[in-house]
């Protein structure tokens, strides 16, 4: 229910993981796997942010994309102009959008699912809150950091996944969506080092991004030494197919994209 700016795309490389040398696998087995992707989000329609990518990993690469949302979307009134008249209810009213949203949010992320290929959905039912751009107002007021953390680690243990999608961290961003990838991050920290995989941060908007800048204060060392990926309206096949080209046979690769085409983060 939010705008859609889908213009420009970039990811970033956060973290890299386990490689074919790890798990023991040469490249021609490792060529033949489909890709395991796990999404992690604030509010059930931020997939929107890389839609086309889950849908080229699940329907055309055959890989498989699970997704973990962690708030009821219940604050989404704010932008539920547009969905008044379709469900014929007062979703701007604040006390009726945070009464109604969180059902309705839930039954278009299960249809967006259904559509894009994402496999399983995991919804958490935190509490969406209010926009804010500090991260800590959810860490530590409004969701259950730990219980979310607790879930996150069992979800990435058992689902051996090659990637986890998260939204750009960047100042400027919501800051429940910062939270979501603090707490993705947080999460991968707590598995063996071999088994962690590559975590991608997505940003969609209009025109070439700006240069990626680290979060400041305590959180600047988780975001401090990543590589950007761009995808513009004059180079976005190109582009989007040597990323797609190092996802699905060599996931080791995906940070040596961004080295050879992107640009180091001021």
């Amino acid at each position: 229910m939010k705008p859609q700016p889908f213009l420009a795309f970039f990811v970033i490389a956060l973290l890299t993981g386990a490689t074919s040398a790890q798990n023991g696998a040469s490249p021609p087995e490792v060529a033949r796997k489909p890709v395991r992707v796990l999404l992690v989000v604030a509010h059930p329609d931020d997939e929107y942010e890389v839609a086309a990518t889950i849908y080229r990993i699940s329907k055309e690469l055959f890989g498989t994309v699970d997704q973990v949302i962690i708030t009821d979307g219940e604050a989404g009134y704010r932008y539920s102009s547009l969905a008044v008249p379709y469900y014929g209810i007062d979703l701007t009213n604040e006390a009726v959008g945070r009464a109604r949203l969180p059902g309705i949010c839930k039954g278009e992320a299960r249809r967006a699912g259904r559509i894009l290929g994402i496999q399983h959905q995991w919804f958490l039912n935190e509490k969406d809150d209010h926009f804010a751009l500090d991260p800590s107002e959810s860490l530590h007021r409004s969701w259950h950091e730990q219980r979310i953390l607790r879930v996150l680690e069992q979800r990435l243990s058992k689902g051996h996944y090659d990637f986890v999608f998260v939204l750009l961290p960047s100042e400027q961003t919501h800051g429940e969506h910062k939270a979501a990838s603090i707490l993705a991050l947080e999460a991968i920290e707590l598995l063996p080092a071999g088994e962690r995989p590559i975590v991608l941060g997505a940003q969609a908007g209009e025109g070439d991004p700006a240069p990626y800048k680290s979060l400041s204060g305590c959180l600047q060392d988780r975001f401090e030494n990543f590589w950007l990926f761009s995808v513009n309206r004059t180079s976005a096949t190109g582009r989007a197919e040597s990323l797609f080209a190092a996802i699905a046979p060599r996931p080791e690769r995906a940070a040596k994209i961004g080295i050879a085409e992107g640009a180091k983060p001021q």
